[in-house]
């Protein structure tokens, strides 16, 4: 089961918010991680063979929680995603990154 780790750079009206991402990917079925504004939380979605994807999660901000649904594409060196939630839009890009350089307990 491939695992990606990624750099994530989150565009929003208050600016860029950068994290982490972690993706395991078992035939189309995905999840994983995303870490940001000091909130670690689950994903799960689908990723097709050609690296179009689906997925679901939630952003805990300082004021509230976002839920979402992206698409967009992923592949080992980064990915592409357009997070959209009741009320905003978001820009998700990431940098793949060798796993052994995160901690995941």
């Amino acid at each position: 089961m491939p695992e990606y780790l990624y750099d994530v750079a989150l565009s929003t009206p208050l600016g860029i918010r950068r994290g982490t991402m972690k993706m395991h990917i078992s035939g189309e079925q995905a999840d994983g991680w995303l870490r940001l504004l000091g909130h670690q939380e689950p994903f799960y979605g689908r990723v097709m063979s050609d690296g179009s994807c689906d997925l679901y999660g939630k952003i805990i901000t300082f004021m509230r929680t976002i839920e979402y649904t992206a698409q967009g594409s992923v592949n080992s060196n980064q990915l592409h995603l357009e997070l959209q939630s009741k009320q905003n839009h978001f820009a998700l890009n990431g940098t793949g990154r060798p796993l052994r350089e995160e901690n995941t307990q």
